[in-house]
């Protein structure tokens, strides 16, 4: 009877349990909350007000100037009785949206030297042009986080040239020291970290060979 009851106050947390949610975007930006029902009720509040919304109409809603936004969440229970009754969506989130924006060019990521299978990266370098662009016209601060590589067999990663600790709006090329090497064939892609500390997802579109 005691197992019983201990399996039932188990199964009620894991049913009723709603996590919150964080999210840091740029200004101007939305969110994807991915396919939501049309009876979902979300209600946004910031210093600039309060918006209700419903269903798809989140993923459309534009946060347009920077500060901390939280959306309650409320979800039509369809669950027939007996079924646990988890939501999909956290009874709450925040979203932090930055004065800064931050792209880099995957089209124009290049390389001092070519990486090659087995070879040590170390004394190769890796630049890609970045647009930075802010709410207030102020510079951006950089994130020096090591950028990590992604593939079968590597363990390169990259660390930002650290010459210059803020950039201001415009167009800038970035500089990163490679370290470690590729022991297998394999595509790359590298996680960019971007000044809102945000991971941006490059891919090479060569395979490392020998």
């Amino acid at each position: 009877m005691r197992l019983l009851f201990y399996f039932t106050v188990l199964f009620s947390f894991m049913c009723n349990a709603q996590p919150t949610k964080e999210i840091t975007i740029s200004y101007g930006d939305k969110i994807y909350l991915g396919e939501i029902e049309s009876q979902t009720h979300f209600t946004i509040s910031s210093e600039f007000g309060n918006k209700n919304l419903k269903g798809n109409k989140i993923n459309e809603f534009v946060f347009a100037k920077p500060g901390v936004y939280k959306i309650l969440v409320e979800e039509k229970n369809n669950h027939k009785q007996n079924e646990c009754n988890h939501e999909h969506l956290p009874k709450a989130i925040t979203v932090n949206v930055s004065r800064i924006k931050m792209v880099f060019d995957d089209t124009q990521l290049n390389f001092s030297e070519p990486i090659m299978q087995n070879k040590d990266t170390k004394g190769i370098t890796m630049t890609i042009p970045v647009t930075i662009e802010t709410y207030d016209g102020m510079p951006a601060l950089m994130d020096f986080t090591t950028v990590h590589s992604a593939g079968i067999g590597s363990n390169i990663i990259a660390n930002l040239d650290q010459e210059k600790k803020e950039l201001p709006v415009g167009k800038h090329l970035l500089k990163y020291s490679l370290q470690g090497k590729v022991t297998q064939k394999s595509y790359l892609m590298f996680d960019f970290i971007d000044a809102n500390a945000n991971i941006q997802s490059i891919a090479l579109q060569k395979q490392i060979d020998n």
